[in-house]
């Protein structure tokens, strides 16, 4: 062999080298791409799924804060409601003793006034008499 033949066999050796470790290179490059843009898919879907995860339960502690609300509000009525009932049956004893006061009253005013004024019958009650 020659040297110009070694000298040829070698550059085309070389060039073929050069060729298979560009293509190597690209091959890399490109399952690195294929790589980062699939790990990027995943992100951005674990994303897309956080997103609406977060919405859904979002939505489900707002609905339980308005339940929530509603059955304080419910019992705050209730017992408002039962409230008002003690007060006006309160109210009412205490009308009915008032009442049953005045009338004693009156009727021991009517009672002191016969006597005061020599109108006393010990054996007719108060009530069935009239003033004078």
């Amino acid at each position: 062999m020659s040297d110009e033949q070694v000298s040829t066999f070698t550059q085309i050796r070389q060039k073929l080298m050069s060729a298979e470790d560009e293509a190597l290179a690209q091959k890399l490059q490109a399952k690195e791409f294929e790589e980062h843009y699939e790990r990027n898919r995943k992100v951005n879907g674990m994303i897309v799924e956080d997103r609406k995860k977060s919405k859904e339960e979002q939505k489900n502690e707002d609905e339980l804060s308005v339940e929530i609300r509603r059955l304080r509000s419910q019992h705050r009525m209730c017992k408002d409601e039962e409230l008002a009932r003690w007060l006006q049956e309160e109210y009412r004893l205490e009308t009915e003793k008032q009442l049953a006061n005045e009338a004693q009253l009156n009727e021991d005013e009517e009672l002191a006034w016969k006597i005061a004024n020599g109108h006393f019958d010990p054996d007719v009650p108060a009530s069935s008499t009239t003033s004078q």
